[in-house]
């Protein structure tokens, strides 16, 4: 191997007076090293994995594909250095460097951040404190073990060197034989210092019982969750409730130390590994500047404990803010970003995921939060373009990859409108910024082909487009939904399925159901929902519900959906009200039928109620209408209002999915060449427009439709008919379609069956249509408050005047 001069001069300008050395390590000893991992990123495997998506890359857009390399480049360019004392040998050979201890600590920037008092002793060169080195070097199992720390191991000022070590960074603490965390900004007192040796001790004591008591699988989480209150209870009846109080003071002074708030510290805690052996180590001072060692998984624990005591409702509308908030202030909070800093153990998390986690850490060069990214989702690239300018340009570009390597979570998660700067303002994305917690397993693609091209204006892809617009339930069904509702006490039956239901979708229903503004606040769920729904089913009419309850079968048994399948129970009691619906819904059936199969038709029907009046549905939405369909679909499917502007379509890469995931995208018309940028004003109706008078003078408007220029898809239709020829959309946003178990979505597990022109599938009129190679630009969704707020204040002058007429 040819000379470093780069270890050469800090050997000579930093590390000779330590008595310490840095050592380029030879190909063979660095390979062997980093082998095992490797062989996540650099095997022939991912290899394949990464010319596959880099192909894909350059087919969706190849300027992005150019800002891409595989990680196997970054291993070949890739000059691995260790400090080592002088009693290793003085040049690298192979093997002579058999593990490595990794540092992970926050880059000293003192007018961002304040070092403890004990911390300002700095070693230069090493910029971190002369206490933190030393006790680093201490902690080798020998005078031969290397340490790594990236200040000093990679030549800072070559940027093809910090690329290459950039592109290796996750094999480089996955290879570590221990992470050792430098928390330089915490200085415990007194009080902190005693009670954390307290719990420490506790700690120590339960790891020991479990081993001897040779505790597997579950139990030693059920032993966990009395342990620590017993030991607390323990210190209460000694008297020593100071070390209980100083301990939650120890907790949330550990928990919000700097380096848990950025984002190559979360990256480097991801990538090790947090086992018994070897736990990762944090370091911070005592009282008296002492460095003080403590286990990761010790203070994982021990916040995990304390944040019971300062609950959090997983059910408020808040909490996807708190458990995501970049500056979290609660142990709860806290403990949920330490969380966040484990290594994904089942390797079904979505890449979307690895974003959502990292974008609330900090980051200086937010190119780097999409190489923390790629690494911690184990996509097999590395990114050596330019420096991007800002957050919104990462997701986007992230978003990009995750669908390049094959996975169709980017297209159905829910999130804010994506808007990236620019210098002439900033552009409106198709795609989500996923500020909510994806939580799910890659969704493959099985129609690669139907998606054709992506850039941050638009997604171009197939789309099945319905041509009818979502319905409310018409006069006559509900007022017989309301005798079917009033005769059997159905209200009563839903509040029982309710509180049958297990405590996690039981309290969010009756969280949601308090706050959503789907429903008016005067009515209950029961019977304004349930209402709702029954209305919607018999408009539909007897085969539509008889097929009900297998359609939710197909829509809630995806590990997407997590609150139980329906649909698949029926009650008894509500035999009389089968037996009711049938009677209703006897015009639209045989009524010559036998008794026994009108006995087998109120059998199904019991179930479908059943299905109907599941409180579960609530989840999928509090608002839903009708989406007819030709009776070859299924007659209807339902999906929540949307405008009178829109139409509801579905790319046809997601049409296979259950109904449980957001894959209907409601769009409009849409040309990019001619639109202007959208202003609130236009969008509301004018503060002039008065209502006719009592004296008969000419009115304004006759109806609401000409006042408002957008409501609701319960008024008359107003979009601007298809332009097939132009094929270009704009998306509001995204929502559920579920209710109907029609060919297009394909059997359960079968795939996608193909819709193609002339099919009996695709004849005009309350169907589908195809659409091939459509762009979809991003819009922002209508300011519904504003408009309701604007329609109450017409509807308040009918009023008036009505009242003036007398």
């Amino acid at each position: 191997m040819a000379q470093d001069s780069y270890a050469q001069w800090k050997t000579t300008s930093v590390l000779a007076g330590f008595g310490q050395h840095l050592v380029t390590l030879s190909d063979a000893n660095k390979d062997a090293l980093l082998s095992k991992a490797t062989q996540l990123t650099h095997s022939s495997e991912s290899r394949s994995r990464a010319d596959a998506i880099l192909s894909r890359l350059r087919e969706l857009n190849s300027d992005i594909a150019r800002q891409f390399r595989p990680k196997k480049d970054a291993l070949s360019d890739l000059r691995l250095r260790m400090i080592c004392s002088d009693a290793a040998p003085a040049e690298a050979t192979d093997g002579s460097v058999s593990s490595y201890i990794a540092v992970s600590y926050c880059w000293h920037y003192p007018q961002q951040w304040p070092l403890a008092p004990a911390a300002a002793d700095v070693c230069e060169g090493w910029e971190i404190s002369r206490p933190m080195m030393q006790q680093v070097m201490a902690l080798r199992q020998s005078p031969e073990e290397g340490v790594w720390l990236d200040k000093l191991c990679i030549n800072q000022r070559d940027q093809a060197d910090i690329l290459a070590h950039i592109g290796v960074m996750d094999a480089i603490y996955r290879s570590a034989r221990r992470l050792v965390i430098l928390l330089e900004d915490i200085q415990l007192s007194r009080d902190e210092e005693e009670a954390a040796s307290v719990f420490a001790g506790f700690f120590e004591d339960f790891c020991r019982e479990v081993k001897d008591a040779r505790i597997k699988g579950e139990e030693p989480v059920d032993l966990f969750d009395v342990y620590f209150p017993r030991r607390t209870d323990e210190l209460r009846s000694s008297d020593r409730d100071n070390v209980i109080t100083a301990v939650k003071a120890f907790a949330k002074k550990i928990l919000n130390a700097r380096w848990f708030a950025r984002a190559w510290c979360a990256h480097e805690s991801r990538m090790t590994k947090h086992q018994a052996v070897n736990n990762p180590l944090f370091l911070c001072f005592g009282l008296d500047g002492r460095v003080l060692r403590f286990e990761f998984r010790f203070i994982y624990c021990l916040g995990l404990y304390l944040s019971d005591s300062d609950p959090l409702d997983p059910f408020d509308p808040t909490t996807d803010k708190a458990f995501n908030d970049s500056n979290p202030e609660t142990i709860r909070q806290l403990w949920w970003r330490i969380r966040r800093l484990m290594a994904n153990q089942t390797g079904q998390i979505s890449a979307m995921q690895h974003i959502v986690d990292i974008l609330s850490f900090g980051c200086l060069m937010k190119r780097d939060l999409l190489s923390i990214a790629l690494n911690t989702a184990n996509i097999p690239l590395f990114c050596e373009g330019q420096d991007v300018q800002c957050v919104e340009e990462v997701v986007w570009k992230f978003t990009l990859l995750v669908l390049a390597s094959g996975d169709l979570v980017p297209l159905v998660s829910i999130g804010k409108t994506l808007m990236i700067p620019t210098a002439d303002g900033h552009i409106i994305s198709w795609a989500i910024n996923p500020t909510q917690t994806v939580l799910d397993t890659p969704i493959p693609n099985p129609l690669p082909e139907s998606v054709t091209a992506m850039t941050r204006e638009y997604i171009e892809l197939d789309l099945l487009v319905f041509e009818s617009l979502p319905q409310n339930a018409s006069p006559s069904s509900q007022e017989k939904a309301s005798r079917l509702i009033a005769r059997h006490n159905l209200k009563a039956v839903g509040q029982e399925l309710l509180a049958k239901l297990p405590e996690q979708p039981q309290s969010l229903i009756r969280s949601v159901s308090t706050t959503s503004t789907g429903l008016n606040p005067n009515n209950s769920l029961s019977n304004a929902f349930q209402h709702l729904i029954l209305s919607l089913a018999l408009d539909n009419g007897l085969d539509w519900i008889l097929n009900f309850p297998s359609a939710m079968q197909h829509t809630t048994a995806s590990s997407f959906w997590n609150y139980g399948t329906v649909g698949t129970e029926t009650n008894p009691a509500l035999a009389p009200a089968a037996r009711y619906l049938l009677a209703l819904l006897q015009p639209l059936s045989n009524q010559d039928a036998s008794p026994e199969t009108t006995s087998i038709l109120e059998e199904k029907l019991a179930k479908s109620l059943t299905a109907l009046l599941d409180p579960r549905l609530f989840l999928l939405t509090p608002n839903p209408r009708n989406l007819p369909l030709s009776p070859g679909l299924g007659r209807a499917a339902l999906t929540p209002a949307t405008s009178n502007r829109s139409y509801v379509a579905v790319p046809t890469c997601l049409a296979h999915l259950s109904g449980c995931y957001a894959r209907a995208w409601i769009v409009e018309a849409f040309d990019p060449d001619t639109a202007e940028p959208e202003r609130l004003e236009d969008l509301l109706p004018s503060p002039e427009l008065t209502i006719a008078k009592p004296d008969g003078e000419q009115a304004v408007f006759n109806k609401l439709e000409d006042a408002v220029p957008v409501l609701s898809s319960d008024y008359e239709d107003r979009r601007e008919p298809r332009n097939d020829g132009r094929k270009t959309w704009r998306m509001r946003r995204r929502q559920v379609l579920f209710g109907c178990h029609a060919q297009v979505w394909g059997e359960e597990g079968a795939g996608l069956i193909r819709c193609e022109e002339g099919s009996g599938l695709l004849r005009g009129g309350e169907g589908l249509v195809l659409l091939r190679r459509q762009r979809v630009y991003g819009c922002q969704d209508y300011p519904w408050k504003e408009i309701t707020e604007a329609m109450s204040r017409l509807e308040e002058m009918d009023r008036e005047v009505m009242n003036q007429r007398g």
